[in-house]
């Protein structure tokens, strides 16, 4: 929303001219002084307290700051169920009108006309009509997004959260009804998308999707001292997935270089027989087709091409694999 059309205080006073009756002598008590602004009064009838009021011009998508936080008349929140707050313009034209509850609860007005009325010298709206009462009715869509993955994600759109394991999170998108929103999540380095149809009613989208475990088998008849991953026909990384791996703090997936771990953990090798656990989140490419490939201690590359992984499964490189 422009500044200029940001909810404010105007101090225009009309000059009112008092003609003198009676004699030259006698006086006469000052009229009120009134002015004229544009204002839209709105009402909370939705049954809570409101802690948050925003507004912004219909047909922009920024609701700028909380009115609770500025100064002036009638702003004043939270507002109690059943009371009323008037919301200044700069000038004429319709507004979207957003009230948040004490419970997060979103409510809107959309495409709502600001008139141009009279105010009298204490602020107070003369001409007072057709005040905009908002109710439950206007409560939007609620989309709850609950995390059944088995690992810790960081929701990246429609807004940014961290979601634990078996918990949830909701969010109110500020669309429309009946559209449809991609809701983008990380896992380590993996990014995942999924869609959802916002409509009239709360929505929940369970997330199940995430990198699967892929056990690599060493049956080359040598030590492997290097993993790599790509997508078919891409380049291949530069990086050891050995020595790699992602892991969930408070800030979000942060990678570590695991290249110097001590030598009772076995990290950095895998010895003929042996087998290694490897996550595909710790790689960023795009599920779920992979180029495979292991190098041994000799420089000889083994590689298992266009593999469609989606859940956990173990492969087995053997001498037939060299390239």
């Amino acid at each position: 929303m422009n500044k200029k059309n940001l909810p404010h205080i105007i101090t225009v006073v009309s000059i009112v001219v008092f003609m003198a009756l009676g004699l030259a002598s006698a006086s006469t008590p000052f009229a009120p002084t009134t002015y004229q602004e544009y204002v839209q009064t709105v009402k909370n009838d939705i049954g809570n307290t409101v802690w948050g009021v925003y507004v912004r011009d219909t047909g922009t998508t920024n609701w700028g700051e909380n009115i609770r936080d500025e100064s002036g008349r009638g702003r004043s929140t939270p507002m109690n169920n059943g009371t009323q707050m008037d919301l200044f313009y700069d000038s004429t034209g319709n507004v979207d009108i957003r009230m948040v509850d004490t419970n997060s609860i979103v409510y809107i007005k959309f495409n709502v006309p600001v008139a141009l009325k009279k105010v009298d010298s204490a602020g107070n709206v003369i001409d007072n009509s057709d005040i905009i009462i908002f109710t439950a009715q206007d409560k939007q869509p609620m989309l709850t997004i609950q995390n059944n993955i088995g690992y810790d994600i960081r929701i990246t759109t429609p807004v940014e959260r961290n979601i634990n394991n078996e918990t949830s999170t909701f969010c109110f998108p500020d669309l429309r009804q009946n559209q449809t929103i991609t809701v983008t999540y990380d896992i380590g380095l993996a990014q995942y998308d999924e869609q959802v149809t916002i409509t009239n009613e709360d929505v929940t989208l369970t997330l199940t999707r995430g990198p699967p475990v892929v056990t690599i088998e060493n049956n080359t008849g040598n030590t492997v001292n290097f993993i790599y991953v790509r997508n078919p026909d891409a380049n291949w990384p530069n990086q050891n997935l050995l020595t790699r791996r992602v892991i969930f703090k408070r800030e979000g997936w942060v990678l570590e270089d695991q290249s110097t771990m001590l030598s009772t953990e076995r990290r950095g090798s895998i010895t003929n027989r042996e087998s290694f656990k490897l996550w595909l989140g710790n790689t960023n490419l795009k599920p779920d087709r992979y180029d495979i490939r292991i190098d041994d201690v000799q420089g000889n590359s083994y590689v298992k091409s266009n593999v469609q992984i989606t859940q956990d499964m173990t492969l087995t490189f053997t001498p037939s694999d060299k390239r």
